[in-house]
């Protein structure tokens, strides 16, 4: 590590070590020269003055330490270094045999000198039965050949080289393999092994067969265009829809040729976008093939490599002739379904509006006189008419909202019923209608007395009504028979007549909704051709069946059967209410209606005053704001609203209402029973709803749950006049004054008009208010709308002339009224000598009648307060 040279001659050590060349540097002299570079070692050297033996030992002590530290350092990186090369040698091995692909290495003679795991378990071989054997010792002569010419291809390439095989595999099923050979090459570049790769690409192949028999069955081809060679590459499917020969190598040109004219311009078009500009290619057109035209789907993008570089273009066609016409289908069926649904919708809403409003009347009316019936026997008839007026409102109510039928909604209500009773109202209801045909209706039971069941009196009630009164309209002569049986748990009836009968084409169609059996058959007998298909859906919800036979001009029978389970008639009830005690439960209540209907109005009034409250009716939305602003709502406890009104409706007056007087609540009613009325409604700031026709019973709960105050407690008399807080036409007291001439006897029934409101004067003094109020102008519009030939308001006036009249039992002069109505609706079709008498006629007969009518209140004695 040192040396010395000379005693006289300069002292040259040299050193390899920092260390000791900064403790060489601590004894240089000043004089010393500058440190050189060794010429061989190139380690640094300095020339020194001599020095002591001492230093010079100690020199060499730190030389020796570092060298063994050096030397320890050296061993620690050698033992560093061997561990992980045993640790990849170690985790390339666990690659080796958990790869899961058959590897193998064979010397340059074919002998195999190393498998891995996949390898046994694909060949089926043991390692030490494979290790220094080759091809021709282990496998079958055709086998051994193809695997050595793979490895001479190989060898003699000094390539990899690959291509497919398939080979049974351990369960003996064929199975594909991609094999691949690998020359192992030293460093100077000779071959010294051969690496032997072979993956399973059975799952791949079968994809692939898989995907070929969905391109099929989508008609969905795919294919590859090389931007450098332009080559294409097709699927077997794109093939097939563009018409080429299977496996040739079609050009783009060949593809563009198949589209015509002005697609075949947009196709090449597209493809410049898609190859100078990188677009996306996605077009439907149509494409000439063997006289056919097929529409197809085409689309293809640009794929490019690592530097950004388009190098290929992939795309697929789709043959999408047969969705294009079912996708016409679609929209034409779609377009006749939004039409039939607006159809039903509309006939819905006008359904509503037309059967609810006149049944309010007659309900209303009948509730009334329920609760005013003194005799038993009025009372049983006011009974029988509200019966058979709920019965009519349960099935409009069905009828009105057929949707609940499609969705699935409709309901039945088992309960203990006297089947009796139901044939009883049946018959009650049918006889007449049967005896004004001259037919006969004849009702066999079997027991005769029939027992007690549980079922849906309702429904039950509903259908036979149907069938009889189907039965009944399409028989001109013979009879109609009705046929009851029960036995053994089963109810059947069967309704036969002697009618029209059906052939088996108008069978088939028969239960649909909105059909009826000839389109003849509407304008011959009317109906709506709801009928049968509610009866069955509500048959099948009874879980029973309904059947028919019938031959054309002979008659039809139907048979409905039901299960049925019997039961024990109920504990006798009361029948009636006691109307001593029922009291007023509306008592010392301010309420305004607004109602623009004169009969409906004067409903309204009486069935709220005879539950004690103190009723103040106006006709439109208008005038109702007026009165609330007046008073700033002090006045009432809450306000009732017809929906639909002229000048102002009932939302409009919520509306107004909300902002004015917000602590005012407002009830609609309304004859739409929809949901949708009902949503609307309470969007326009109403509390609540009431559906038309009125139930005297659901009217006062929602006056009592949303009234600003409750009733009461002492009673106001039910036929006095209770104040109101403002005055107007209709506020009249509903006692019945003394009996006067009636000039107008020439015009009204007077005996039928009292029998129907059950004698009560003052109630029908209020109709003859209301018919002055409301068409007092009536002959006037009659003979502008005339003048300047608006026949639709023409028909309307006469439409609406003619319920009022109706409702006053002038019979004659409303047989006169719809006449006209008839006759505006025809327009032009109807002479204009005929319609200008007409009019004319009715409106000098109306003029007439109000004004006896404006003579008769003048001098009638007014009722007492």
């Amino acid at each position: 590590m040192a040396q010395e040279i000379s005693q006289q001659a300069p002292l040259i050590l040299i050193v390899d070590d920092a260390d000791a060349v900064r403790m060489l540097m601590n004894y240089s002299l000043p004089e010393a020269n500058p440190p050189c570079p060794d010429s061989t070692s190139g380690v640094p050297w300095r020339r020194l003055l001599p020095a002591d033996a001492d230093t010079l030992a100690q020199i060499d002590q730190v030389l020796q330490r570092r060298q063994l530290q050096h030397q320890a350092e050296l061993e620690q990186e050698v033992a560093r270094r061997t561990a992980e090369l045993e640790q990849s040698r170690m985790e390339l091995n666990s690659i080796f045999e958990s790869l899961p692909a058959m590897v193998c290495i064979k010397e340059l003679d074919g002998r195999y000198c190393r498998i891995n795991r996949r390898f046994e378990e694909e060949t089926g071989l043991d390692r030490d039965q494979v290790i220094g054997r080759d091809d021709r010792q282990l496998f079958d002569a055709e086998r051994a050949e193809a695997l050595m010419r793979l490895d001479r291809q190989a060898l003699n390439d000094q390539r990899p080289i690959s291509r497919e095989e398939v080979l049974p595999g351990p369960n003996g099923l064929p199975h594909s393999l991609l094999s691949t050979r690998v020359p192992l090459l030293d460093g100077r570049q000779r071959p010294y092994a051969l690496l032997g790769i072979s993956i399973d690409i059975s799952p791949l192949k079968q994809l692939q067969q898989q995907l070929s028999r969905a391109e099929s069955l989508a008609h969905l081809g795919s294919w590859g265009y090389d931007i450098g060679s332009g080559e294409m590459s097709c699927s077997e499917e794109t093939y097939r829809i563009f018409g080429l020969e299977p496996g040739s190598k079609p050009r783009i040109e060949d593809i563009w040729a198949r589209f015509q004219g002005q697609d075949a311009d947009h196709m090449r078009q597209a493809w410049a976008e898609v190859l100078h500009q990188g677009r996306t290619l996605d077009l439907e057109k149509v494409i000439e093939y063997r006289g056919e035209q097929r529409w197809l789907h085409c689309q293809a993008e640009v794929l490019y490599d690592d530097a950004g570089q388009a190098v290929q273009v992939e795309g697929s066609v789709q043959d999408i002739t047969g969705v294009k016409d079912f996708h016409e289908a679609l929209l034409a069926a779609l377009a006749e379904s939004e039409r039939l649904a607006r159809i039903r919708s509309e006939f819905l809403a006008n359904m509503s509006h037309e059967i609810r409003t006149p049944l309010n009347g007659i309900l209303g009316l009948a509730q009334i006189g329920q609760r005013e019936a003194g005799e038993a026997k009025s009372r049983q008839l006011f009974d029988q008419l509200l019966q058979s007026g709920n019965l009519l409102l349960g099935i409009v109510n069905d009828i009105l909202d057929f949707s609940k039928i499609e969705a699935g909604k409709l309901q039945v209500n088992p309960a203990p019923m006297q089947l009796e009773q139901v044939i009883d109202h049946l018959n009650l209801i049918c006889a007449e209608r049967a005896a004004d045909k001259g037919l006969g209706l004849s009702i066999e039971r079997q027991p005769r007395q029939l027992p007690w069941i549980i079922g849906d009196a309702l429904r039950i009630s509903q259908v036979l009504v149907n069938l009889v009164g189907n039965a009944i309209k399409f028989t001109e002569t013979g009879a109609v028979a009705l046929r009851i049986r029960v036995d053994q748990g089963q109810l059947e009836f069967e309704v036969r007549d002697t009618g029209i009968g059906m052939s088996p084409e108008q069978l088939e169609s028969l239960f649909r909704p909105f059909e009826q059996a000839d389109g003849s058959i509407t304008r011959r007998f009317g109906g709506t051709g709801l009928g049968l298909s509610i009866s069955k859906s509500l048959v099948e919800l009874m879980q029973g069946q309904i059947e028919v036979e019938s031959q054309l001009g002979v008659g039809s029978c139907f048979r409905l059967r039901l299960p049925v389970q019997l039961t024990e008639a109920p504990a006798a009830q009361a029948h009636g209410r006691d109307q001593a005690s029922a009291g007023q439960r509306l008592a010392g209540l301010n309420i305004l209606a607004a109602e623009d209907n004169a009969v409906n109005r004067m409903v309204l009034e009486d069935m709220l005053r005879l539950e004690g409250a103190r009723v103040f009716c106006v006709e439109d939305g208008q005038q109702a704001l007026d009165l609330v602003r007046h008073d700033g709502g002090q006045g009432w406890d809450i306000l009732l609203s017809d929906v639909h009104m002229p000048v102002m409706g009932g939302c409009e007056l919520a509306q107004s209402l909300s902002q004015e007087c917000p602590r005012l609540p407002v009830v609609g009613v309304t004859a739409l029973a929809m949901e949708d009325e009902r949503q609307h409604c309470l969007k326009a700031g109403m509390v609540d709803q009431v559906t038309k026709p009125l139930v005297l019973d659901d009217l006062v709960d929602t006056v009592l749950r949303h009234a600003r105050r409750q009733p009461s407690q002492s009673a106001v008399p039910a036929t006095g006049a209770s104040p109101a807080p403002a005055q107007g036409p209709t506020q009249a007291a509903d006692q019945s004054p003394p009996d006067c001439s009636w000039p107008q006897r020439e015009f009204i029934d007077e005996q039928q008009l009292l029998e129907r409101y059950n004698g009560r004067r003052a109630f029908i003094d209020k109709l003859f208010d209301s018919l002055l109020s409301s068409h007092g102008n009536s002959p006037e519009r009659l003979r502008q709308a005339l003048a300047r030939s608006d026949w639709e308001q023409l028909a309307f006036t006469a439409h609406s002339l003619a319920g009022v009249l109706g409702a006053l039992c002038a019979h004659r002069l409303r047989a006169q009224a719809k006449a006209l109505e008839e006759q505006a609706r025809a327009g032009v079709s109807a002479t204009e000598q005929a319609i200008e008498q007409a009019t004319e006629q009715i409106a000098s007969d109306v003029e007439q009648m109000l004004n006896r009518i404006t003579h008769y209140r003048a001098n009638a004695p007014q009722p007492r307060d």
